[in-house]
Parts: structure tokens; C-alpha cells; sequence
């Protein structure tokens, strides 16, 4: 019986892994593959319409896990083998796009689709500028919302560039190929930076834009070279690009400035030695899987007050994570796999808003000793809980679940007690399996209980 419990827990864990960015999931809808970006959101992969016009949605249905999911970027390459399109409609929704997207395409092709500034256009998103109509000044044109990766080819012409406000996202290599470019104006309304997106130009030759070893481009930290063990981000740093940091083993402590609302994704993941991160009270974010891997973490300001919106994974396996956790009141959801593993931590303290627990939330949290849940929970995700094994008493009854899921409390093998909400309907599959020592669960009347709801537990049920 505990193989099956093994080759559920696995089941669970292979969800978490791509829910957090580990295996790229993948799904197809009218001739067009997508990556799954997050629980909600997708990407253009590959078309593989071959017609002369295509228009992508600004979302899909996927009739397998019945969500709706939201169009948000076009990967590199994603139109190469469209030869014959000549043209291409993209929703409001789309936020980046990736290098040569178009590349290759009868749009790309067609003279008549340039502008007389030498620009290609797909509505308010700037896809390519040819390198005859460069200088070494270069300024976007206002209304720009979006440019490509890679949107000023490879050229050694541009020196000084100018963003304007609107943009919202400086894609993955953006600027790979500007090789002598060095200093960029990056408007407010920039809120995320992708990897490498000044990598090989000259803004990495001049000793004034380093402070630290953190690479500064305008207000922005954007790369890094020897860094010190106590890392303080320069005062008026407002954002990092995504994985900032990540996989250094030199950083113990950081320290994030006041003008910083955000934590980037990935920004501090497999930094092994960290082990105090100060976040200021003016963080409203930390992105996902933003400290994965951070075995040593133990603590500093992780959650200020003023902190809104926590992503997935973001203390994945987070070992060291010590004590209490409180967090703030604007923290609603806690999204899958976000304090997976974190062995050390022993109390969470959750705010009265807090309304859907994620995926594996809490999967193997082992120092776990008490749980109670808010008033406002309304949802609960397959294994939220599952291996937490020191927590003796579960007090659902204030709580607003109507389902129990599958695995939610499964391996918790000092559980004794648990108390359900008088609106819960329904007990899912093993979601109290393997916990030897439960033998009361008050639960309403009329409740339908999964068969398998309590294998490996010492309470019997009638089939459904």
C-alpha cells in the first residue's frame, strides 16, 4: 500500500515541477502549439498553419484540464515555417515576443510592410528595424508597447538608446546584438527585464555602470560578475532582471533598496549560501521560484507588509526557512509548489483574506506542527499539504472549502484530528491517505466521501 502512496506523491510532485517551470509543458489548439507560461497564461511555441493570414487569440480553451488560458508572448522562431504568411494579427494580450518570430515569413519578406523609417510593425509592436536606418543615437517612436527580442539585429552603429514610456517588458536578448551600445534610457513603465538583455554590448566595458559586481543599466540591475558576500543593490535601483543572481554561491546576505517593488523571477534560485534577504517595505511582488533552491535561507524581511502577490515556487525546497511565517494581508493566494519543502518552517501564519492554496503549497513541509486556516479560503489544490508530518491537528471549520482534494492531507502521519467546514461536499481520493494516526474527523452529514479517501487511515468509509 505505501507504493501507491509513492506513485501518487510522484503524480503530484511531476504536476509541481512543470508548475514551476522545471519540465515545459506544451499544448496544441487549430493548428498552433503552445507553452504553458504559467497556471493561466501560454505562449505561441509553433504555427503550423500554413495559410496566408493567421490570427492568434487573445486565449484558448483546453477542454483536458478545463481552463481558459490567457496569450501572452510568441516564442523565438515561432512563425519559421509559415513561408507563405503575409498576415498576422496578435491580440492585446501578447506581452513579449522573441527573436526571428517572423523571420522567414512572406510578411517579413514583402517591402511593402517596412515603414519609411525602416521599421516592420505588427500593430503597436515594434518586430524589426533594418540596420541602414540605425545611428548611434536611436529613440523607439512613442506608441512603441512592445519590441522583439532582438529588434535592432546585429549592428555596431547604435551608442545611446531611448525607450518610451509604455513599454512594459525588455524581452529575453533584447539588445544582444548592439555591440556598441552603451547607455540605454529605461522608462517607469518598465516592469520586467528578461536574462541577458545586454549581454555583449559595451555597457559591460565601463567600470562606472558596476557597482559590486551588479551591472547597472540606467535605474536597473541587469547582470553580475564577482560578487561579495554581503550584497547591498545601489540606492535607486528600481527593478533586476530575471535571474539576477541565480546559481551564485558566494552571496550570504542581500539587501534590496527602498525605491524596489519587485523581486524578479528566479532572481536569487539555487543561490545555496544565501542566508538573509532584506526586502523593503515597498515590495508588492516576488516573482516566481525567486529564491527556489536557497537551502540556507533562513529569514531577514521576506514578507513586508506591503507585499501583494507571492509566485510559484517562489521558496521551493527552501530547507532552512525558520519558524513563523506571517503573511501580510494583501497576500491572497498562495500558488503551487510555494513553500515546497520547506522542512524548518513551523507555523504559518495566514491572513484573513487568504482565499486558494496552490498545488503543493506545503508539500513536505515536515516542521509544520500546527494548522489553522483562514475564514476566506474558498479553494485548495491537489496535495497542498501532503508529507507535512509533524501536524497533529487540522481546524478547517471557519474555512469556506467545499472540496477536500486529492492527496490534500495525505503522509501526514502524526495528524490526529481534523475538523471539516459544515459547506465541505466532498472528500477527494487519498486526500487523507497514510495517516496511521488519525481517528476523528468531524465532517458534515450528507458529505460525499471518495473510496479511497482514507487509505492507510484507520477510519473506514462507505463507498459513494
Amino acid at each position: 500500500m505505501k507504493k501507491i502512496f509513492i506513485i501518487g506523491m510522484l503524480a503530484v510532485c511531476g504536476e509541481i515541477a512543470s508548475a514551476t517551470g522545471d519540465k515545459p509543458l506544451t499544448l496544441s489548439h487549430r493548428q498552433v502549439t503552445y507553452t504553458i507560461v504559467n497556471a493561466h497564461d501560454v505562449s505561441v511555441r509553433q504555427c503550423h498553419d500554413r495559410s496566408e493570414e493567421v490570427l492568434i487569440p487573445d486565449s484558448i480553451y483546453n477542454a483536458e484540464d478545463g481552463i481558459t488560458y490567457r496569450v501572452i508572448g510568441i516564442e523565438p522562431h515561432a512563425f519559421s515555417g509559415c513561408h507563405q504568411l503575409e498576415k498576422i494579427s496578435l491580440p492585446a494580450t501578447i506581452e513579449y515576443i522573441g527573436a526571428e518570430a517572423l523571420e522567414g515569413t512572406a510578411f517579413h519578406r514583402n517591402k511593402g510592410n517596412w515603414d519609411e523609417e525602416g521599421r516592420l510593425w505588427v500593430g503597436d509592436a515594434l518586430i524589426s528595424v533594418k540596420n541602414s536606418s540605425l545611428s548611434a543615437f536611436y529613440a523607439f517612436p512613442a506608441g512603441t508597447r512592445i519590441i522583439a527580442a532582438g529588434v535592432l539585429g546585429d549592428n555596431g552603429k547604435v551608442r545611446r538608446l531611448i525607450l518610451p514610456e509604455g513599454i512594459h517588458i525588455i524581452p529575453e536578448k533584447a539588445f544582444v546584438g548592439c555591440r556598441k551600445l552603451r547607455y540605454i534610457q529605461i522608462p517607469h513603465s518598465v516592469i520586467k527585464i528578461g536574462r541577458d538583455a545586454f549581454l555583449g554590448t559595451t555597457l559591460y566595458d565601463s567600470d562606472v555602470n558596476w557597482t559590486n559586481g551588479i551591472l547597472y543599466a540606467d535605474s536597473c540591475a541587469v547582470g553580475r560578475r564577482s560578487i561579495p558576500q554581503d550584497l547591498t543593490l545601489r540606492n535607486g535601483t528600481r527593478l533586476m532582471s530575471d535571474g539576477l543572481l541565480q546559481g551564485n554561491r558566494t552571496v550570504r546576505n542581500i539587501r534590496l533598496p527602498e525605491e524596489m517593488e519587485q523581486v524578479s523571477r528566479e532572481a536569487f534560485a539555487d543561490c545555496k549560501n544565501l542566508q538573509f534577504a532584506f526586502l523593503p517595505d515597498g515590495i508588492k511582488t516576488i516573482g516566481e521560484q525567486a529564491f527556489r533552491g536557497c537551502h540556507n535561507l533562513q529569514g531577514g524581511n521576506l514578507f513586508p507588509s506591503s507585499l501583494q502577490r507571492i509566485g510559484a515556487g517562489a521558496f521551493y525546497e527552501c530547507a532552512s526557512l525558520d519558524g513563523v511565517v506571517t503573511l501580510p494581508n494583501q497576500v491572497e493566494m498562495i500558488p503551487a509548489a510555494c513553500f515546497f519543502r520547506c522542512e524548518s518552517l513551523k507555523y504559518i501564519a495566514f491572513n484573513p483574506t487568504c482565499r486558494y492554496i496552490g498545488l503543493g503549497a506545503f508539500i513536505g513541509c515536515t516542521g509544520l506542527e500546527e494548522l489553522v486556516l483562514p475564514e476566506a479560503l474558498q479553494g485548495m489544490d491537489t496535495g497542498a499539504f501532503s508529507g507535512c508530518k509533524s501536524i497533529q491537528r487540522t481546524d478547517l471549520s471557519k474555512c469556506q472549502l467545499t472540496i477536500i482534494p486529492s492527496y490534500a492531507f495525505s503522509g501526514c502521519s502524526q495528524l490526529r484530528e481534523v475538523v471539516l467546514p459544515s459547506v465541505c461536499a466532498r472528500i477527494g481520493k487519498e486526500s487523507f491517505s497514510y495517516c496511521p494516526n488519525l481517528t476523528s474527523i468531524a465532517k458534515p452529514d450528507s458529505i460525499s466521501i471518495h473510496p479511497e479517501a482514507f487509505i492507510g487511515t484507520p477510519i473506514t468509509v462507505s463507498e459513494e
